[in-house]
């Protein structure tokens, strides 16, 4: 029984403000708990029934309630006692302790999805401030914590360790370092040393007058520490500076001075002897003339810097080689020590010219040879090129490669020396070929602008002048090389290089390619695993063309299954032939063939990309397409300084299709990534991997950068941001859009997008950061796609079509199929499956463009109806009947007369309680995107703000999830072309259409002859949906899908 007296302030000693929830809610749970009211709060002791049932004129009160009402009454009191007075409005009129309860829950904890990624947010960008104290720090990091926590989304105990030792900054990297080191602690364990650690810390500080070092990222390797340098040589500056480190793999040193006269006896560094008994006798009273230390002279100083040998610099080179080795791609070598890139063909150079220095090569035996000649790298090398988590590192722009020119602007990598075995000899030879390759690369560079940097994913280590930075790096800095092997010469593969082949016409250049598609091995997340890959590399090859060129890409397939591929985003005029969907408009190419696809490209300008159509082989099988602007033209936005190519993607540590099929066959949901990579390479976090792992991207300060991002993963909708970075988005799926600032990108499978990105801040390390939002609230992703616009100028009109001749309504939905005795292992024994309108599609016997374009029947039939067979809401909760969940199986398609104006509402649903997102892709189209809302469409109001005047044109298009869509374009390219979702699963469980489009009547508005070749379908293959009763009242359909 409560007692009265009970002081509630000892149990509640704060009162409520909007920024102490947490806290304030376990210490008023904690005295209903001690009273036994905790069912009041949470409505599980509910009130009895009020009145007495007996028959009478005037109802009576029961005697449960009374004491119920009493008991409910003084909790309630007892918690408006403890509120602020700005928060106490929001109890006003609330009768009932839950209702307080829930009211206060409602204000300060709310379970939202919007909520909890701010609160996420706010706990990875943390950084501690440099004017708060350690424990205000922990603080505030287990306040956004607890506020996690008390919205039912508790942060896991080792993610709080990551983001804690994140948050600490560069003052405490030591210490991050060490605590990342397997056994990895617990929070509280976490907590608990690093408190220990700042103690001792600020003794040290306060109780020494040895300062402490200033640590920069730019400093030498600790190897250089050891270099000597004669007081009368050059590039001595005296014992001032001296080199320290906290960077992950130094022990921290400390400087000396001539307080440290005391310190801990030392071991003597390499090469130097300890002073004998009698030395120290002798000079025991005495202080060094260099160093400040008692107990020796200036004469057997350890410190005293002398003149470096060669011998000298050989375990500096090592040491450099050892440190860093970030080079992942084994296309590259990294050599034993030489100082500055090089190569050992000439061809590779232009702008040669004779080296007349007296530097050279050293090379790990410990000889050296002489440098002939100093070019200008001319290949334009193709780098393929998520994790989570990614590092940028902003260098110094006044740095320049030491013994070569300046850095020029080049459309692949910094000056190269190249080397020579014999001295004197004013021909340019070549370094013996060892890679056992018979590649051959042309001498000139395909027409790019001057400022193109697609640079391969490597470290370019860049010495700084003495002149401009710490004395102590003015001694010859020998450091690691990275030498491009024959195979890495052009990135990532020869066979994937542009060629310049034709001439130049009206329509643009021919442009030429081999792909070998074959099995590669991979070792990534502790396990190896072969996969297939383009020319041996993940990302495959990058695809370089201008504006109106056509590009021929030669497919040998190498591997051990059928292949098709796609050119994402290229609009293939009149040209379907090529577009490359299995059993759309080709056949999968069959092992040990080959098939050639011709690319048209027309008005597309910027980035798109390539990968294969036909099971989940594009989780490896993928690239990016450059489009640059036409001859004569540039872009629309300032000359970016240089360029790169983000591609993010899904890594799955087993064979992709065996588990696709396997799970297929007995009806369950479909494989998920283990992790996801950035240009190939998965983040610092997963199974055995580190930064040393990590894509890293070298940028100069103040430049700006124009980053090609691609989404490549099969099933995920991803967010993406640079640390204190803003990023401006001024291009997506080949079209240019007006400038929007904006500190993240939402980005859907199979959309790319381009942004500048200036390193603004100061020199250091920053992370590029990938987190799935499949389970993020879309109100974000949402307000990033209403503020996209087109650029709509002169230059690049915009053209939405006003005058609609054909309506869609097309309803984005989750089904079930049911299995025979409810045999299969997802929902009630049925089997997942997707559907458009309530049609699943199946896929037919043979290619559906070979069949309407030689009028064969039974393939298809073309009545894939304008809108859902029933209106329902489509956006509530508990739509898993039979009448919402179970779809016809056809191969039903729309057919569009040539011009025809169309607009389409695609309307994300709930049923099966399974509302996700749908990235829409269209094959040979782009469209407008003129509208966007959530909840159910309302055809009478929501038309009403759809943007007529500059709306984004896009080729894929994220349908949000209990949303809607509404996309407007002209049927004005002849073709067979897919509409299907973006979510690879999804197209597998047959959400997917096609539409075919009629000609206009003449040659020019008519397909264009097949090629002479065309892979043949195989009649055996296994299908996803094979011969189900269609519940829905529908004819039963058979594989052929008619």
């Amino acid at each position: 029984m409560t007692t009265l007296s009970l002081n509630v302030g000892n149990f509640i000693t704060l009162r409520l403000t909007p920024n102490n929830y947490p806290l304030w809610r376990e210490q008023a749970l904690a005295l209903a708990e001690s009273q036994d009211m905790v069912g009041h709060l949470t409505n599980e002791d509910p009130a009895p029934t009020k009145y007495t049932s007996a028959e009478s004129s005037t109802p009576q009160l029961t005697d449960a309630f009374i004491a119920w009402r009493k008991s409910d009454r003084l909790l309630r009191g007892w918690i408006i006692g403890t509120l602020s007075e700005e928060t106490l409005g929001l109890v006003v009129g609330l009768d009932t302790a839950h209702a307080v309860w829930e009211a206060l829950k409602n204000a300060y904890a709310q379970d939202s999805q919007e909520r909890e990624f701010t609160l996420r947010q706010q706990v990875t960008y943390l950084r501690k401030e440099d004017n708060t104290t350690i424990t205000e720090h922990i603080r505030t990091f287990k306040g956004l914590c607890d506020n996690l926590s008390a919205i039912g989304k508790p942060v896991p105990d080792q993610e709080k360790v990551f983001c804690l030792l994140t948050s600490l900054g560069p003052h405490y990297e030591t210490f991050t370092t060490t605590m990342l080191k397997p056994p990895r602690p617990s929070y509280s364990e976490l907590v608990s040393q690093l408190q220990n650690f700042d103690q001792r810390r600020n003794w040290f500080s306060n109780h020494t007058d040895i300062p402490t070092p200033s640590l920069t990222h730019q400093m030498a390797f600790y190897g250089q520490q050891q270099q000597r340098l004669q007081p009368n040589s050059p590039g001595y500056h005296g014992p001032s500076p001296k080199f320290t480190s906290n960077g992950r793999g130094f022990q921290a040193q400390q400087q000396r001075d001539s307080s440290s006269a005391t310190s801990q006896r030392r071991p003597p560094p390499p090469g130097e002897r300890r002073m004998t008994p009698a030395e120290r006798d002798k000079y025991r009273e005495q202080q060094c003339q260099y160093c400040g230390m008692m107990g020796h002279i200036a004469k057997i100083c350890w410190w005293v810097p002398k003149k470096p040998t060669q011998q000298d610099e050989i375990p500096h080179a090592l040491a450099a080689l050892t440190l860093d080795n970030t080079i992942i791609d084994t296309e590259w070598t990294t050599d034993t020590g030489a100082s500055n890139h090089m190569t050992g063909k000439s061809g590779m150079l232009t702008n040669i010219r004779k080296y007349s220095g007296a530097d050279s090569v050293l090379i790990g035996d410990g000889s050296s040879m002489p440098i002939l000649a100093i070019g200008i790298v001319t290949d334009s090398s193709s780098p393929p090129c998520l994790t989570p988590l990614l590092p940028i590192t902003t260098h110094n722009p006044e740095m320049h490669l030491q013994n070569s020119s300046p850095i020029e602007s080049s459309p692949d990598y910094p000056p190269i020396i190249e080397s020579h075995t014999s001295e004197g000899d004013n021909e340019f030879h070549e370094f013996p070929n060892n890679t056992g390759s018979s590649e051959t690369f042309p001498s000139q560079e395909p027409h790019v602008p001057d400022n193109l940097h697609i640079t391969a994913p490597s470290i370019i280590i860049e010495t700084p002048d003495s002149s401009h930075h710490n004395p102590v790096l003015s001694a010859p800095l020998v450091h690691s090389m990275v030498t491009r092997s024959k195979l890495g010469v052009v990135k990532p593969n020869p066979n994937g290089m542009l060629v310049l082949c034709m001439s130049s016409t009206a329509r643009g250049e021919d442009r030429y390619y081999d792909f070998v598609l074959k099995e590669t091995n991979f070792t990534k997340l502790c396990s190896s695993k072969s996969m297939l890959t383009v020319n041996d590399s993940f990302p495959g090859p990058v695809i370089i063309v201008r504006k109106g060129d056509t590009a021929f890409v030669n497919v040998h397939n190498h591997g051990n299954y059928g292949v098709t591929l796609h050119w994402h985003g290229v609009k293939q005029p009149r040209n379907p032939w090529s577009d490359g969907p299995n059993y759309i408009t080709q056949c999968k190419i069959p092992p040990g063939t080959n098939f050639t696809y011709k690319v048209i490209f027309s008005d597309e300008e910027g980035t798109v990309w390539w990968h294969a159509h036909s099971d989940w082989t594009q989780s490896s099988v993928h690239g990016a397409i450059v489009i640059l602007p036409a001859e004569g033209t540039t872009y629309p936005f300032p000359q970016p300084d240089a360029e790169e190519i983000i591609v993010l993607a899904s890594w799955y540590t087993g064979h992709v299709n065996e588990m696709l099929h396997e799970d297929l066959s007995v009806g369950s949901d479909l494989p998920r990534a283990d992790a996801y990579v950035i240009n190939g390479q998965p983040g610092s976090f997963y199974n055995c991997c580190s930064a040393e792992t990590n894509y890293k991207l070298i940028v100069d300060y103040g430049k700006t950068y124009l980053l090609r991002i691609i989404n490549a993963a099969v099933n995920s909708e991803l967010f993406f941001a640079i640390a204190n970075h803003n990023v401006t988005v001024v291009g997506m799926d080949g079209k240019y859009l007006k400038p929007l600032s904006t500190s993240f990108l939402a980005i859907s499978p199979g959309q790319t997008m381009n942004v500048l990105f200036t390193a603004d801040q100061r020199l250091g390390h920053y992370y590029m950061a990938v987190t799935q939002y499949v389970t993020v609230d879309i109100v974000p992703a949402n307000d990033f796609l209403s503020r996209l616009r087109s650029l709509a100028s002169k230059e690049h009109p915009v053209n939405v079509p006003l005058n609609i001749t054909t309506h869609m309504f097309i309803e984005t939905s989750q089904k079930e199929i049911a299995c025979p005795n409810a045999s299969c292992q997802s929902m009630d024994g049925n089997r997942i499956s997707s559907a458009l309108n309530n049609f699943t599609f199946q896929n037919p016997y043979m290619d559906i463009l070979l069949a309407y374009y030689r009028n064969i029947s039974g393939i298809y039939s073309a009545d894939f109806p304008n809108k859902p067979r029933v209106f329902f809401n489509f956006t509530g909760d508990n739509l898993t009947t039979a009448n919402y969940t179970t779809p016809a199986i056809a191969t039903k398609v729309k057919m569009l007369d040539y011009n025809e104006t169309v607009e389409i509402v695609f309307q994300g649903t709930n049923t099966l309680d399974g509302s996700v997102n749908h990235p829409m892709h269209l094959h040979g189209y782009s469209f407008y995107v003129i509208g966007s809302g959530l909840g159910n469409f309302n055809n009478e109001t929501d038309p009403q703000s759809y943007n007529l005047v500059d709306p984004p044109e896009l080729n894929t298009i994220r349908v949000p999830k209990r949303g809607w869509v509404t996309v407007r374009f002209q049927a004005s390219n002849p073709g067979v072309w897919l509409w299907h979702c973006h979510l690879t699963k999804h197209l597998t469980w047959g959400m997917k259409t096609a539409f075919i489009v009629k000609g206009g009547g003449t040659p020019e508005t008519s397909i264009l002859d097949p090629p002479p070749y065309m892979p043949r379908c195989e009649k055996s293959f296994v299908n996803y949906i094979q011969e189900f009763d269609d519940h829905s009242g529908e004819n039963k359909n058979k594989l052929s899908g008619v």
